[in-house]
This record gives structure tokens, C-alpha cells and sequence, in this order.
């Protein structure tokens, strides 16, 4: 108790030495705390883009073995219209299920009178979408994030084929102009496709005409009206697609199948338990299909391959952060003992064994850390809720649309960097004190003098 004591009024003796240790800690903590917290908001950013722009779903349920053979062969493996109504009308029943959303997948041609691009499309269902994009996960980790970047979003249009285009689409097809009340309806004259005139008055056209390879193998095409240009999120597809409702698509596909049955669970975090179930569940009833989680590499590539050049980074990051605040903890408590040495030695001289002059430098450093990580983490706080009020634009690689620069650790994060802080202080601090105590009394006194 008496060594406590000692230990105790030896913090406040050596303010000075201690605040220079604790200096150190609460900088360590920091460093810590900012490469979590950076790790966590770069991971829910990429999440937050997988779950409900990318692929929309915390589960995906789609035909047996559908995810291989649905390009080659989609009339046999999507989902048909008896099908998912099913599957519909089994989930709405599920209290884990918050709702669900039809998806439909496409590609062809998309012209504009004069030129033609590729584009992919998604059709779904205009109603659900809008609670998709409007998920309250999205807006509270992505609250700048907007889908639609001009003009109208598709269930709010009177049109009666409403389309909406990637940014970079649109202006392959010279639809960046702001649209008219009224559609075009001269004759173009191809030849004279490359004029300024003919380019303005298309610029200002709604329409467009789309070409594709329908689920029989026969090549369809459908009219649409351009309403508004939206952002996929994702650089790779920002050029080439295209939305519509699930209707025009099935048209334009000249089918009622889905591609898949977005499942949007009340707590996402059950997503691979419930995937398993599901499965399950329905192979019981006699239905058979395959349920992939949002973050399946067989299903969102993009998020897979994000998550592991994160991890990788992180862990490299982790380590060299890790030796700079192991080394400079050890070489603060290394100069502070060492300053110690004449204190040490009168204590060896009064009759203290290094077992108990270790045991009252390592009370100081224990007091001295808490006092260090309360300080540390508290303005930790402050510099990161800072930081997010700034609103400091940042772009991720391989992103379509800025977001901002945030350090957001979780809670336990704090607890867990001061609990290993404090174990790294008093566990160096007690090998170093008695490595000092146990040098003999007389070249303690003589250094430290």
C-alpha cells in the first residue's frame, strides 16, 4: 500500500517527465484511433455503394445456378413472374424482412436519331427503388450521395416511357442539355447529323430508341423519354447505363422474369445467416434457388476487391503506426527512468527490492496512461467531429461522385486502443524499472549524480 503511495506522489512530483510520457500516449492514441476510423468510414462508404446503388440487396435471391448461366441462357434461369411473386409473398410474412425489390438486368443499343451507343440497363420497380435510394443506412453514411444528378427521378415523371441515363451516357448521346417542354419531330437527315443545329435541337429531345436481343433471341426495340441523368457510383459503368422501370425493360425484353429479388433485412448484419435459411426454407417448399449477401465475391465483385486492397492497406498502415508508437512510448518512459536513476538508487539504498521499486514506477505510468487516454480521447473526439463539420471533399478511387473526409471510429475502438496502450505502457515500464533497479546502488547514485 505504501509502494502505491510512492507511486502515486511520484506523478505529481514529476509533472513534467510525466507529461511529456503522457504527451506521447495520447499522441499513439490518436494515430490509432485515426487509422481505424478512417478504415471504418472508407469501409461503410464502400458497403453503404454495394448494398443499395451497385446491386441493390442486403441478400440476392435469384434462380438455381442462375448466377453463371443467366447471361448466356436468361429466358431458363431468371426468376419467373409466378416465381417471385412467391417469393414475394413468402418474405412479406418474414419479420427479418424489412421489404423486397425486383431487379432486372439488360443490354443493347440506345440511339438518338444520328448515333447509337452500348449501354446496360436495370429496370425495377419505380415504387421500391425509391425506398432503396432513400434508406436511412444511406443517407447516415452517405448523406451527400445523390443518385439522380439532373432533371426528374423516375417515379416522380408523367412520362409515359421514362428513362434515366449515367451522366456519361448522356453526353455520348449529346443529352445535356436542358429538356424541353415539347419532344423533336423533324425527319433527320443523317448527313447532316454533325451539324451544330441538328446537334442543339437533339440535345433538346426526350427521345431516344433502344435496340436489343430480347429473351427468345430475336432483336426488339421500344421508344423511351429522357427525363434525367443519375450517377451509378462507379467510374466503370458511369458511361454506358441506363434505369427504367421494370415494366419498360420486360417490354423492351419482351419477357416477365426478374434478374434477382433484392432482400432488404431490418438488421443487415443477419445477412449470411439468413441467406443460408432462405435456401433452406424454400428447397422445403420444393423451390429452388441460390441467395448470395451483398458482400459475396461471387456477387459484388467491385465491393470484394475494394474490401481486400482496404485490409491489405490497413494492416500495412497498423504495423508501421504500431512500431512508431511502441518506439516512442518505449523511449519516453527509457528517458524518463533514466532521469530517475539517482531516485532509484536511494530507494535501493533505503532498503527497496527492484521488484518493489518496479511495482512504484509502474503505479506512476499506470496513473499517469489512464490520465493520458482520457485526455487523448477526449480530443480525439473533438478533432474528428471537427474534421466532419469541415466537410473536406474527398473522392475514392474508382468512384463516380465526391463524398467527404471523415475519421469515424466505432466506440469500441476507444476502449480497445486505451486498453492496449496501458498494457504496452505499464508492461515496457515494468521491464524497464527493474531493469534500472537492479543495477548496483553505487553506479545508480554515481549516474544520477
Amino acid at each position: 500500500m505504501y509502494s502505491l503511495r510512492l507511486g502515486l506522489e511520484s506523478l505529481r512530483q514529476h509533472a513534467r517527465r510525466n507529461m511529456i510520457a503522457g504527451a506521447a500516449i495520447a499522441v499513439g492514441l490518436l494515430a490509432t484511433l485515426s487509422i481505424i476510423g478512417f478504415a471504418e468510414r472508407t469501409n461503410a462508404y464502400l458497403a453503404a455503394i454495394a448494398m443499395y446503388v451497385e446491386k441493390p440487396g442486403h441478400v440476392a435471391i435469384i434462380k438455381k445456378d442462375g448466377l453463371r448461366r443467366r447471361l448466356v441462357e436468361p429466358k431458363k434461369y431468371s426468376l419467373s413472374s409466378n416465381e417471385w411473386n412467391d417469393l414475394n409473398r413468402y418474405l412479406e410474412k418474414d419479420p427479418a424482412v424489412d421489404f423486397t425489390a425486383p431487379y432486372l438486368f439488360g443490354f443493347g443499343l440506345v440511339g438518338n436519331g444520328c448515333k447509337s451507343q452500348p449501354f446496360i440497363v436495370t429496370g425495377f420497380d419505380i415504387t421500391k427503388q425509391k425506398a432503396v435510394t432513400g434508406h436511412p443506412e444511406l443517407k447516415r453514411i452517405i448523406p451527400e450521395f445523390r443518385s439522380l444528378t439532373r432533371g426528374e427521378e423516375l417515379w416522380s415523371s408523367s412520362q409515359k416511357s421514362p428513362i434515366t441515363l449515367s451522366g456519361g451516357l448522356a453526353k455520348r448521346l449529346n443529352k445535356s442539355a436542358k429538356l424541353p417542354a415539347k419532344a423533336f419531330t423533324e425527319v433527320i437527315d443523317l448527313k447532316e447529323c454533325d451539324s451544330n443545329e441538328l446537334k442543339a435541337k437533339l440535345a433538346s429531345d426526350r427521345n431516344v430508341q433502344m435496340l436489343t436481343q430480347d429473351f427468345d433471341n430475336r432483336l426488339n426495340a421500344v421508344d423511351g423519354e429522357f427525363v434525367g441523368e443519375f450517377s451509378t457510383g462507379v467510374e466503370i459503368t458511369e458511361k454506358s447505363a441506363m434505369q427504367m422501370p421494370l415494366t419498360l425493360l420486360q417490354d423492351l425484353l419482351r419477357t416477365d422474369k426478374i434478374s434477382y429479388l433484392g432482400v432488404f433485412l431490418k438488421d443487415r448484419r443477419q445477412a449470411h445467416a439468413y441467406a443460408k435459411s432462405i435456401v433452406r426454407s424454400m428447397a422445403n417448399q420444393g423451390v429452388f434457388i441460390d441467395a448470395y449477401t451483398w458482400d459475396a465475391e461471387l456477387w459484388n465483385q467491385n465491393y470484394f476487391a475494394g474490401a481486400a486492397v482496404l485490409v491489405v492497406t490497413e494492416l500495412f498502415v497498423g504495423v508501421v503506426v504500431a512500431i512508431v508508437v511502441f518506439l516512442s512510448i518505449m523511449n519516453t518512459l527509457t528517458i524518463g527512468l533514466a532521469e530517475a536513476r539517482r531516485e532509484i538508487g536511494m530507494l535501493r539504498a533505503v532498503g527497496y527490492n527492484p521488484t518493489q521499486i518496479s511495482y512504484i514506477f509502474t503505479v506512476e505510468a499506470l496513473a499517469m496512461g489512464i490520465i493520458a487516454v482520457i485526455v487523448g480521447s477526449i480530443f480525439s473526439m473533438g478533432l474528428f467531429r471537427v474534421i466532419s463539420k469541415l466537410e473536406i471533399p474527398m473522392h475514392f478511387a474508382g468512384f463516380s461522385q465526391d463524398s467527404t473526409f471523415q475519421i469515424l471510429p466505432p466506440v469500441w475502438s476507444y476502449f480497445a486502443a486505451s486498453a492496449f496502450l496501458l498494457l504496452l505502457v505499464v508492461s515496457t515500464n515494468m521491464v524497464l524499472s527493474r531493469r534500472y533497479a537492479s543495477q548496483p546502488i553505487l553506479d545508480l547514485l554515481d549516474r544520477g549524480g
